[in-house]
């Protein structure tokens, strides 16, 4: 998929793009959130003395990414070989999603032979957290919105939203007006129900709305040793039709 090279130029120049070749489709790409870790920082200082890297290591949480999410948007629609038949994915993902967190793939499906072997999940709105148990070995979750599915053909009405692991407690200590201690890491936080969340979107939070107007589907890869998620139901309170799932290694 992107590869070094492609990770490489991003990261040298992170408000840039990417234009690369998958097999036989083009594609361009970008990252999400540039300098997220300085944003993430910024955002709650008032919240970290030490700084954002002694408070992940605290809690025993990896630094947050410097740069959040790479977007790969596909100018024909693209199947993509993304695992293999024990689950594992394959080298080019895993670090894409090592180096920036969330992998989403625009106007592309999975493999053919797999797009149907999948569950169908709805995630609870705002409620951050984790598919996987630490000892699990499929840390990696997938989410797929497949067009040739009628049903996920339309958009969908609501958005899967990520963050970098620091932003859970973070954000939990200051809707409790910084009385909450965060010294252990959780792996639900049920955050920003106080304030509104839009502002943040692009900023602190990573939007995957499943909106693309698209004939093959959308694609969003994470591990979940280092980003939360949650559903996102906006004013409509609606939970969307199910996205399909598939736990990884």
């Amino acid at each position: 998929m992107i590869g070094n090279e492609g990770i490489a130029a991003l990261k040298r120049q992170p408000k840039g793009a990417y234009a690369g070749q998958a097999g036989k489709s083009a594609f361009k790409a970008h990252i999400a959130i540039p300098n997220y870790a300085s944003r993430v920082e910024k955002h709650y200082a008032d919240l970290l003395p030490n700084g954002l890297t002694a408070a992940c290591e605290a809690l025993g949480i990896a630094p947050a990414f410097d740069h959040f999410g790479l977007i790969i948007d596909f100018e024909q629609p693209a199947e993509l070989q993304l695992y293999d038949a024990d689950t594992v994915i394959n080298d080019d993902l895993r670090i894409a999603i090592n180096t920036f967190g969330p992998v989403i793939m625009r106007n592309a499906h999975v493999q053919t032979r797999e797009r149907g072997n999948c569950q169908h999940n709805i995630f609870p709105d705002l409620r951050f957290h984790v598919d996987r148990g630490g000892r699990q070995p499929n840390q990696i979750s997938m989410y797929t919105r497949d067009c040739s599915d009628p049903v996920q053909a339309a958009p969908r009405t609501s958005s899967t939203i990520f963050i970098a692991n620091a932003v859970g407690p973070l954000q939990a200590k200051r809707e409790a007006n910084g009385t909450a201690t965060p010294d252990q890491f959780r792996i639900r936080y049920d955050i920003f129900k106080t304030a509104p969340l839009d502002p943040l979107l692009g900023d602190i939070v990573l939007d995957q709305p499943w909106t693309a107007q698209t004939a093959a589907g959308e694609i969003a890869a994470i591990d979940n040793r280092s980003v939360l998620h949650a559903s996102y139901y906006r004013n409509q309170r609606q939970a969307g039709y199910a996205i399909g799932t598939r736990y990884l290694i």
